[in-house]
């Protein structure tokens, strides 16, 4: 399931790329699921994790890969990684949402999140009020009430 957390994010990672390039197992890369995050997101081939084939650059590394592309496949590997959703773009959605079907996963936010009108989820659990939502509306006001209460 997915989980989000309304918070100032100052404990979350404050720089994917930073913490991808030194942390991540690049082995992962030759996991299909691996190399449909990289097709999707950053539109590439994984060929090898130093052998990505991107249409703009040719071939590149895997320290290379957008940070939308880095922060799902963290969510995706390890374990108790605090992503910011702002380094989530759109296209990264579905993908999050397809990882959090596999795996109980958070992430943190300073603004609203409307992921359950974005993606196929059905339901979204919120730490803030320890309860599972279904509509973006019941997101919002969550966010309205973090934002209230710590004078956002």
């Amino acid at each position: 399931m997915l989980s989000l957390l309304f918070c100032d994010c100052k404990d979350t990672i404050l720089s994917v790329d930073r913490y991808f390039d030194n942390w991540f197992d690049e082995t992962y890369l030759d996991d299909d699921d691996a190399k449909r995050i990289v097709s999707e997101v950053d539109k590439c081939e994984v060929i090898s994790p130093y052998n990505i084939i991107s249409p703009v650059l040719g071939s590149i590394s895997y320290t290379l890969l957008s940070g939308g592309c880095k922060a799902l496949l963290m969510l995706k590997y390890m374990d108790d990684v605090k992503i910011d959703f702002s380094y989530l773009g759109g296209d990264c959605y579905q993908l999050l949402a397809d990882i959090a079907k596999e795996k109980d996963i958070c992430i943190y936010s300073s603004e609203p999140v409307p992921l359950l009108r974005l993606t196929d989820l059905k339901e979204l659990y919120l730490v803030n009020q320890s309860r599972v939502i279904t509509d973006n509306a019941e997101c919002f006001d969550a966010y309205l009430e973090f934002a209230h209460k710590n004078e956002i």
